[in-house]
């Protein structure tokens, strides 16, 4: 049998796309379980922690979110989750994809993946020819990075994913894009190990809207 996915550690919170920051999500949400009972994905959940127990709870261990759901936007009723629409997902960053190469089956030789790069619905993750390794492992362009968690749930890797997002405190807009939708490749390219890696993203913040400062 295939291991079940077990929740990697973050750095950093994720809450959904149109919440606009962790703050903003935690200040207005009254723990209703719409967007819980809703999500088709089964990304949220209800949390157990003291300090924001049966608030919504994100993680990819069995879903990821897909760019044109917004079902939990469009149930929420106090704007915690605020509206958004389908293609401004794909302009807008909760989180930034991390890799973790001890864990990669294309990095310890098991086997060429690439299901990250395949899957990446930005073209953000890219399979490079890398000092060290014999097999093209995966690099991040942290800028183009939305954090939907794709590469992080069809990541083979068991019981912890290779590749896992971490959330941001403050969601980024304006996320430029580097493919041309889910499921594109982009073939193998040659590079320094990280790309851009180092980088926190493009994005501007989301501080034109209310509820941040």
């Amino acid at each position: 049998d295939v291991a079940d996915k077990e929740a990697p550690g973050r750095r950093g919170q994720l809450v959904p796309f149109g919440a606009m920051s962790v703050r903003h999500f935690h200040d207005h949400c009254t723990a209703c379980q719409l967007c819980v009972a809703n999500c088709p994905n089964d990304v949220l959940r209800a949390s157990t922690g003291l300090e924001h127990f049966l608030q919504p709870q994100m993680g990819y261990e069995n879903g990821w979110c897909r760019p044109e759901c917004t079902v939990c936007s469009e149930v929420c009723p106090t704007g915690a989750i605020g509206p958004i629409q389908k293609d401004e997902k794909l302009t807008v960053s909760i989180g930034k994809a991390r890799v973790n190469l001890e864990l990669c089956f294309a990095a310890t030789d098991k086997e060429d993946c690439g299901n990250c790069e395949r899957h990446c619905p930005t073209g953000a993750i890219r399979m490079i020819k890398a000092e060290g390794y014999a097999r093209p492992v995966p690099a991040v362009a942290k800028r183009h990075c939305i954090g939907c968690g794709a590469c992080e749930f069809l990541c083979p890797s068991r019981p912890i994913s290779a590749i896992v997002v971490d959330g941001l405190s403050v969601h980024e807009s304006d996320v430029p894009r580097h493919g041309a939708g889910q499921g594109a490749g982009h073939g193998q390219g040659r590079g320094r190990m990280g790309g851009d890696n180092g980088h926190n993203g493009g994005g501007r913040q989301m501080r034109r809207r209310q509820g941040l400062n």
